[in-house]
Order: structure tokens, then C-alpha cells, then sequence
């Protein structure tokens, strides 16, 4: 490793630093609306990211391979996973939502609880893949977990608070 000298490491600091804090990953809660109590027990969720669904390839003359973005992938899939309860809590509102047609609308907040600093709006979520439940009599220390797989439609948004 080179040593570098104390003027641009205090130039690579400042713009480093006017980036912003690093995010943690606990720093954010998943809600479903209608069902804003489950964003206690909601463990795994997708952050949403707006990207290509891929890429379309052509050719050239002389073999030249060439490709371009596909169009945006807004049909996504993420596992998500809540923490069960002794009263069923998760059970309850997954069987509700079912119930209910199964469509839902949620929100992937980052931030404190009910103080988020930014927001992003999944739209017609539904859960599927939803895997029995998993006991085993040797976990004394491991709780139970309800987890499937969360498809969602994402635009791009995020609500700056």
C-alpha cells in the first residue's frame, strides 16, 4: 500500500463526507396497508431498485456483438419473512389479505418508525410461496418465521419526507 499524502486524503474525506451517513440495513420497516401493525414483526423486504430487465442482442456485420437495455423491469420479486406469534398475529393478516382478493398496496420506508426519511411506494403486491411453517424441537433459542416470496409492481418513486 502506497501512503498517501495528507492533502488529498482530506479531499477524499470531504467528498466522502458530503455524501451523506452510510444507511443501515435496520434502519427501515415494510408496511402493508390495512395492516400497518405487521411492520413489527416484518424481518426480510425488498428495497426496491428501478433497473433493465435485461438486454436485447444484435449483431453487426462481421460478428460484432451489440446489445441494449430491455424495458424497465416494474414486475418484481423479493422474499419477504415476518416474525410469527403466539397469537397469530402474522397468520391472521396473511389470511386476511387472501381473503380480501390477495392484492395489496405497500410502502418500504427507511427511517425511524412513523418518522421515515424516505419512502417507496410498491403497488398491487400480492405473497406467494408462502413456506409451512418450520418448527424443530432442538431450536430453543430461534424463533418462528413465515416467509414467501413478495411480487409487486415498482415505478421509480421515492417520497423524500
Amino acid at each position: 500500500m502506497s501512503v498517501s499524502p495528507a492533502d488529498l486524503m482530506a479531499k477524499n474525506y470531504k467528498t466522502a463526507k458530503a455524501l451523506g451517513q452510510k444507511e443501515v440495513q435496520c434502519d427501515a420497516y415494510f408496511e402493508i396497508e390495512g395492516h400497518e401493525e405487521l411492520k413489527f414483526l416484518a424481518k426480510t423486504f425488498p428495497r426496491p431498485v428501478l433497473a433493465s430487465a435485461g438486454v436485447i442482442e444484435s449483431y453487426l456485420p462481421n460478428g460484432i456483438k451489440i446489445g441494449q437495455p430491455q424495458q424497465l423491469l416494474t414486475l418484481q420479486s423479493h422474499e419477504v419473512s415476518f416474525y410469527c406469534t403466539k397469537g397469530g398475529a402474522t397468520e391472521k393478516a396473511i389470511n386476511s389479505l387472501n381473503n380480501s382478493g390477495g392484492i395489496f398496496q405497500s410502502t418500504v420506508h427507511l427511517g425511524q418508525v412513523d418518522n421515515p426519511y424516505a419512502s417507496y411506494p410498491l403497488t398491487d403486491c400480492f405473497i406467494a410461496e408462502i413456506s409451512p411453517l418450520d418448527h424443530d424441537v432442538e431450536g430453543v433459542g430461534q424463533l418462528v418465521i413465515m416467509s414467501g416470496t413478495l411480487y409487486y409492481h415498482y415505478f421509480g418513486e421515492r417520497k423524500e419526507a
